[in-house]
């Protein structure tokens, strides 16, 4: 797991074409449902591919797995 993000990483994903910026508030190793924005989100999070509730740097937040974010 030393390869995973931690709370406080900054991370990167695209959404839509363009890449935003966030950062790690929590990490969730086992499936996890987040009501962002009067939506549920659900990840099936595991010790493999963790999920992480983000923070952009739009104040939004986002639950996003490990295998969605990009490398920059």
């Amino acid at each position: 797991m030393s390869n995973f993000h931690k709370e406080g990483s900054t991370v990167f994903w695209k959404w839509y074409g363009k890449k935003l910026k966030g950062t790690v508030q929590k990490v969730y190793y086992d499936p996890i449902i987040k009501k962002i924005k009067d939506k549920e989100i659900k990840r099936n999070a595991s010790e493999q591919n963790p999920a992480y509730y983000i923070k952009g740097d739009n104040d939004k937040h986002v639950l996003k797995l490990h295998s969605e974010l990009i490398n920059i």
